[in-house]
């Protein structure tokens, strides 16, 4: 009977507990979904303002308000794939941009694109962590995504860096090494967790080489991350 009534006692402080957390968690989720709520009424006030800014670039008025609707979107739920799906689609509007910018002659607002790039980027970085501290379960489908982007992308921004002006070409060099940096921390973690990297795209060693130079010119561009696992490691099997 003792025993019987120290296990009650236990499951009643167990039951106490997971109800506490329960309610902790559904506060918490409320607060962001009100958050949410409150910046898609106020979005959906302004009408056709807000879906003009959907094709604004850096520069252009309407261009805050597009990086709101995507932080916005960034707060959704979802398991980790699925939130850095959102987070890479945003870094390659990001190239977009810069790629329009290009082809315009805007030359001076590629800073601005690039910084936010490193920004969404580094989201994605953040979502792998998650996954890694989550099980791990999810942590191959999100290594893939990251160094198919980044593969995608640096080659891009490599081909950006040689028209961008003197002064916004730190920034520029800053979205080289984050996109080297996220795929050389994908590899790594994928490497660490044996999971297979042959089939994933590489980066041709002459980028590689060209990001670590430009960073170099720049005193360091201010993420601090290319340059620690190395260039030749930023393919599988290399």
């Amino acid at each position: 009977m003792k025993n019987r009534g120290a296990c009650n006692k236990v499951a009643q402080a167990s039951l106490y507990w997971l109800n506490e957390k329960n309610s902790v968690e559904k506060e918490v989720e409320m607060k962001r979904i009100a958050i949410i709520l409150a910046i898609v009424v106020a979005l959906s006030g302004l009408g056709g303002t807000a879906y003009a800014a959907q094709d604004s670039l850096p520069g252009d008025t309407l261009y805050s308000m597009k990086l709101g609707v995507e932080e916005a979107t960034m707060m959704l739920g979802g398991d980790d794939t699925a939130r850095a799906e959102r987070a890479l689609n945003f870094a390659t509007k990001r190239v977009r941009e810069m790629l329009t910018l290009t082809e315009r002659e805007r030359l001076g607002d590629l800073g601005v694109a690039a910084d936010r790039y490193c920004y969404a980027m580094n989201m994605s970085l953040v979502r792998m962590e998650s996954a890694l501290g989550n099980g791990g379960s999810l942590a191959g489908n999100v290594t893939a995504r990251i160094a198919e982007a980044a593969a995608e992308h640096l080659p891009v921004l490599d081909g950006v860096y040689n028209v961008t002006p003197d002064e916004a070409r730190p920034a520029m060099t800053r979205a080289m090494e984050q996109a080297l940096t996220c795929y050389q921390s994908a590899i790594q973690v994928r490497e660490q967790l044996r999971l297979q990297v042959s089939g994933l795209p590489t980066i041709p060693a002459a980028i590689q080489e060209r990001v670590q130079q430009r960073v170099e010119e720049h005193g360091g561009a201010g993420n601090g991350g290319a340059g620690n696992a190395g260039a030749g490691n930023a393919g599988p099997g290399q």
